[in-house]
């Protein structure tokens, strides 16, 4: 993939080895710097003993330490995401970390205002009755006060609305992209877009275990 990103087209099977060797040098070739590794917990997934990981850690420090063109890479993704550098020590020693927190409200309530206000602007949508309103503080909750997921239930209700040729934003259209991500759908006492009491909801999407229903 990163091959593939780079501008590298494989038309025939490669063995991983092979692979790994040959990327520095097409990095180079094609001057890129910093590589940005998105959900790196399900690379790590794939990599299940230690010593695979020991291995994966191996082939990025080769990566890393290719003299004619070091790459730098950004790993980004759940808590886990720190087990390749827990395994080696290197990587340990000379990587950065840095831990985003849950959003925190009230007193990060202007972040969550932002992110409406700039991806309703961008989507060319009204949404100042939504900024006034709690829509800020259901959609945290709704989000289990994660940055990430705030952003996809924002962008979620913005396409709800540009789907509907809608120009203002509006609850509603957040409440449709909550039915549609979770069990709520006939259960709106469940959704925290329609209830008064939406903080008694547990914070992020209401899913059933479908084994209780079985």
């Amino acid at each position: 993939m990163i091959l593939r990103e780079a501008g590298y087209p494989i038309r025939q099977k490669i063995e991983q080895g092979e692979l790994w060797d040959m990327l520095p040098e097409q990095l180079h070739m094609k001057k890129v710097l910093i590589i940005h590794i998105d959900e790196t917990q399900h690379m790590l997934r794939h990599t299940e003993s230690d010593q695979e990981r020991k291995n994966l850690a191996k082939a990025f420090k080769g990566v890393m330490n290719y003299k004619a063109w070091p790459i730098s890479f950004i790993m980004s993704g759940m808590p886990g995401t720190t087990e390749l550098a827990r395994l080696d020590e290197q990587i340990e020693r000379r990587a950065s970390f840095a831990f985003l927190p849950d959003i925190s409200l009230p007193e990060e309530r202007d972040l969550v205002v932002r992110i409406i206000r700039q991806l309703s602007d961008t989507g060319g949508l009204d949404a100042r009755a939504i900024i006034a309103s709690d829509i800020p503080e259901r959609t945290a909750h709704a989000a289990k006060y994660r940055y990430g997921r705030t952003a996809q239930i924002v962008m979620g209700a913005i396409q709800i609305a540009l789907e509907q040729g809608d120009k203002t934003l509006s609850r509603d259209h957040f409440a449709l992209f909550y039915l549609d991500h979770s069990h709520a759908r006939g259960m709106d006492q469940m959704n925290p877009f329609l209830v008064d009491d939406w903080r008694r909801l547990e914070p992020g999407s209401f899913l059933i275990n479908m084994r209780d229903i079985q």
